[in-house]
């Protein structure tokens, strides 16, 4: 994610102009696998591999293929190969002075039987979130210190179990980080939401997480 972070950086003083040319309004993220879809808030780009790749191949056909949107929506296109799918919000940093990204990735991991899959709720306790986090700190480039702001594992939306923790990655120079994963348990397996946002818009991101967890709907 941290390469991801720093090609970002190309929209530098241009984030305003893209978001009021482009008008992101709401649409419809679909699973790449067709498992579940949910409506993505405004201001958000990407979605699944096939609906990031269907986008491009139509601005290119309305000669719109060297737009920065479209630039953009191919570099996550790259990202969404391995995942069920990927948005990206435009931001700008907190002093105004360069520009910046935040990014969900949203992500299934089958179920096994066998005990070796993702770890159970009831493994999620604060040691092992700590242990996530240096695991978040030694993989994010120029991340001085992590700080886990806290964890819940008694949630339940629409039946299903979910967990939840959030980071504070301190990179200091105003660059600090907040990294965040929401978990859904279902029989078949977890879907995973992980959030990466500049630390100065983290509220609002996570708010508008927090409205794609509760709206997606299985289907399967």
């Amino acid at each position: 994610m941290g390469n991801l972070v720093a090609r970002s950086l190309m929209i530098a003083t241009a984030v305003l102009l893209v978001i009021s040319l482009q008008n992101v309004l709401a649409w419809t993220a679909q699973d790449a696998n067709d498992r579940w879809t949910f409506p993505v808030p405004d201001g958000w780009y990407g979605g699944s591999y096939y609906q990031i790749r269907d986008r491009v191949s139509a601005a290119e056909q309305r000669g719109e293929g060297d737009a920065l949107h479209i630039r953009i929506l191919r570099t996550l296109s790259r990202d969404a190969r391995g995942l069920d799918a990927i948005l990206l919000h435009l931001e700008t940093s907190a002093d105004g002075s360069h520009g910046d990204a935040t990014f969900l990735k949203v992500n299934t991991i089958p179920a096994t039987s066998t005990g070796d899959g993702f770890p159970a709720i009831t493994q999620l306790t604060t040691e092992m979130w700590t242990k996530y986090g240096q695991r978040l700190l030694g993989s994010t480039k120029g991340a001085l210190n992590v700080q886990l702001i806290g964890h819940q594992e008694d949630i339940v939306i629409r039946g299903n179990r979910v967990a939840t923790a959030g980071f504070k990655i301190i990179k200091g120079a105003g660059r600090d980080r907040y990294e965040g994963i929401t978990i859904i348990y279902r029989p078949s397996g977890v879907t995973t939401f992980n959030l990466d946002a500049p630390w100065h818009v983290a509220n609002p991101r996570f708010e508008e997480m927090w409205t794609i967890v509760r709206s997606l709907q299985f289907k399967k």
